[in-house]
């Protein structure tokens, strides 16, 4: 047997590494040039140059600078040097303190690599202009929401319009207020460090706020902070897998951070033990939605409670439908706040008592964007979208990435001559006009099509996995599909080439095999909108879906959280009949119409009813759609009704309340104007526990519409509820926020039983009938 010698001090880059090194330091995006030179690439890695070109030539160099070059092009060192080799590197011994010295200021340098990922994608580059996060960052509004309780007994008519105050938001954070009033309190020793979460739609900005808050958190003055400085480790849940997280930290983090030398080591584990137990931590985790398991929140809720996971605070992103569309068990254990869409100035803020015009985000985005080559062409888009008829699409881009995808599409719609009016037609422009830049390495509409058919087909396998949708690993693809897709080092095959467009990038190594790599989509929406392409038959969202618990009832796929996104933009093809669109409406509306006989029917027919009216913004040709409406109506509406022995009516809040008004919220607005305007007429004795939990949601939705005004002056007119009446009043300050004036003084003498023009509430109404009359009749 032959003897093993001394283990060599160092790694050499394989054949295979040698391209791939080469292959990333051409595609650096931080230069205009087309290779990045080997003097700024060594003053990246912290090395010399001449280091750098041996370990390019494949000669042997020191594992810690072979770690700092790989972490400089982003790229995982596994991909480049011969697993064995990195086996056999022997365990550095530092003193204790000088290697946790060492491991925080890796902390700090993953932090850059992570963040930085958020710049370096397809969305932010057009036409030869690199956006900076920083450039584009728009602050967003937060609010924090409670955990939603039932109406218990001592609920009764006479609490009024408290019973249907918006429960959910206890609190309101302006642009820029965030960090200061909920995230810089917690930098001092006197606050708890209850986890907390921010959610929010797809696409709306919760990564980009995280990464601002981590950069807020390092750069923090240290008047401020605790004793020592705090320590930022960012995770993207996508890359941990099924593992705890705590293993992947000690495992999978540890081995992939800049210039480590060995990963693994008892010592290194022992140091990152010691930071995690240190109090110091803040520990970031991206997209808990994206996480492995049956049940990630349930997941997160067990592994808060052990060990070093006191001592770290944690926030967390998640999808809000992921996060509110299953018995949560997270919530009740963390802070949750939501981040809201942007806004625009002629909007009133419904959530907020102030009179204070709204921020107009959206102009500052588009400003932003086209600043720095064309700011005429921001004005443009600025103003196109205040033009008659795009209220759907003004609508639509307030989420901030939709409204990056417009912003990037922009001169295609103008030589298109209109804007889309669905979220399937705004991707399929951002991919067309995507390709047509990139031509030089995608010319052929034959061969675009068939890079689009494979990424369906890769994004409808990976979503329909039980775990780890938005993680891929090449070796669990079935093969017909990497058959199409080719070698990512074959030049001109499909995978390299949706490597090159950057549709798939790199993600790192697969937790559960470190020598596997791992890619993702460069947005979970992307994966989602091609999914959608792929889907050929609208039964597909019919079928039962597989991998369910264990002693469940399958329900169909449609009804899955995982789909919702993709149904939507199926809706929005063009080239789907829309005779197959009313089908699947069918399909739903049957189980939306269904006997409610427990909770398990109550949640599949909300969730049907539900998904037809988010379904309706996209495609609204469905000839029961204004019953869907009504009948969601009926769901949210609170019961009433006297318990034998008790003298007070009892009032109990839906137990969908929520839900109820996201729906109305989101459907085809001026379809939910137009029927609860009819049902607000249809009320013969109408109360304030009847009306206002409707007249709230008219308050956002019926700014300056006619049909608001008529029914909510009908309601004035026949009401006997004199707090229905102030309700009314109050909701037609933000409606027509120019006479705001005059309506704030009818509120205020309202409150004074002394005026005798308004002791009798009809007179009361009637008076304010006539004043508004004379408020709004133009002057002869």
């Amino acid at each position: 047997m032959s003897q093993t010698g001394k283990p060599t001090r160092g790694v050499k880059a394989t054949e295979k590494g040698q391209r791939l090194l080469e292959k990333h330091r051409s595609v650096d995006s931080d230069s205009s040039e087309k290779l990045l030179s080997y003097e700024k690439l060594a003053a990246k890695a912290g090395c010399d140059t001449k280091t750098l070109r041996k370990f390019f030539k494949g000669e042997v160099v020191d594992t810690a600078k072979a770690y700092g070059i790989c972490a400089a092009l982003n790229v995982a060192i596994e991909e480049i040097v011969a697993p064995e080799d990195l086996n056999k590197t022997p365990v550095e011994s530092k003193p204790r303190e000088e290697r946790l010295q060492e491991l925080i200021r890796r902390c700090r340098e993953m932090l850059a690599l992570k963040t930085k990922s958020l710049i370096t994608n397809p969305l932010t580059a057009r036409q030869g202009v690199t956006h900076n996060i920083d450039d584009l960052y728009v602050d967003v509004t937060v609010v924090k929401r409670k955990r939603l309780t039932k109406q218990g007994a001592d609920d009764c008519a006479q609490q009024g319009s408290l019973l249907y105050e918006r429960k959910e938001i206890s609190q309101i954070f302006k642009p820029g207020e965030f960090f200061d009033k909920v995230i810089l309190p917690k930098l001092s020793l006197e606050t708890k460090n209850q986890p907390i979460a921010i959610i929010g739609e797809p696409g709306a900005g919760k990564s980009s706020l995280l990464s601002k808050i981590a950069s807020r958190i390092v750069s923090t003055e240290s008047s401020v902070l605790k004793e020592e400085e705090p320590v930022v480790i960012w995770v993207s849940l996508a890359e941990v897998g099924n593992q705890p997280l705590s293993q992947y930290l000690l495992k999978n983090w540890l081995r992939d951070a800049p210039k480590a030398v060995v990963a693994a080591s008892k010592e290194w584990e022992n140091a990152l033990e010691e930071l995690l137990k240190s109090g110091r931590v803040w520990l970031l985790l991206d997209a808990v939605d994206e996480l492995g398991g049956d049940n990630p929140l349930d997941s997160l809720a067990e592994q808060f409670q052990q060990g070093w996971m006191h001592q770290v605070q944690v926030v967390l992103t998640c999808r809000s439908n992921v996060w509110d569309s299953t018995f949560n068990v997270l919530a009740d254990k963390v802070e949750t706040y939501c981040t809201l869409p942007f806004s625009y100035k002629d909007e009133q803020d419904a959530l907020s008592e102030e009179d204070d015009a709204k921020e107009d985000q959206v102009a500052q985005f588009i400003s932003k964007w086209f600043h720095d080559y064309s700011p005429e062409n921001g004005e443009a888009l600025r103003r196109s979208l205040n033009e008659a008829g795009k209220e759907r699409l003004k609508d639509m881009v307030k989420n901030p990435l939709r409204l990056a995808l417009l912003c990037n599409t922009w001169n295609l719609w103008q030589a298109q001559g209109g804007l889309p009016d669905t979220k399937a037609k705004l991707y399929k422009g951002f991919v067309d006009n995507y390709y047509d830049l990139q031509h030089k390495l995608i010319g052929s509409t034959r061969q675009r099509r068939q890079l689009n058919e494979a990424l369906g087909e890769l994004a409808l396998w990976a979503i329909k996995q039980p775990t780890s949708r938005f993680r891929i690993r090449l070796e669990q693809i079935p093969a017909p599909i990497t058959q199409t897709f080719g070698e990512a080092d074959e030049e001109g095959s499909l995978l390299w080439l949706a490597l090159e467009l950057g549709w798939l990038n790199h993600v790192g190594v697969a937790a559960e095999s470190p020598n596997e790599a791992a890619y993702a989509f460069f947005h979970p929406t992307f994966e989602e909108y091609f999914a959608a392409c792929a889907i050929k038959d609208w039964r597909f969202f019919c079928e039962s879906a597989p991998n369910s618990p264990d002693g469940e009832q399958p329900r169909c796929r449609i009804l899955e959280s995982q789909w919702r996104e993709v149904f939507l933009l199926w809706l929005g093809r063009t080239d789907v009949a829309d005779s197959h669109k009313q089908l699947l409406f069918e399909y739903l509306y049957e189980i939306g119409s269904e006997e409610l006989l427990d909770s398990i029917d109550i949640l599949e027919t909300c969730e049907a009813l539900f998904l037809i009216a988010a379904g309706l913004a996209e495609f609204n040709n469905f000839e029961r759609a204004e019953e869907v409406i009504d009948r969601i109506i009926e769901l949210f509406r609170p019961q009433c009704f006297k318990e034998p022995g008790l003298q007070k009516e009892m009032v109990v809040s839906s137990p969908v309340y929520y839900e109820c008004q996201q729906a109305l919220l989101q459907t085809k607005r001026q379809l939910a104007v137009t029927v609860i305007c009819k049902y607000l007429r249809s009320l013969e004795e109408p109360t304030l526990n009847t009306c206002k939990f409707l007249i709230l949601l008219l308050e956002e939705m019926g700014i300056g519409n006619p049909k608001v005004i008529d029914a909510l002056t009908g309601l004035l007119r026949r009401t006997q509820d004199k707090n229905l009446a102030l309700q009314i009043i109050r909701t037609l300050e933000p409606i027509y926020p120019g006479h705001s004036s005059v309506i704030r003084i009818l509120t205020h003498l309202s409150h004074k039983s002394s005026v005798p023009q308004i002791q009798g509430l009809q007179a009361f109404g009637l008076q304010v009938i006539e004043a508004l009359d004379l408020l709004f009749t133009p002057e002869a």
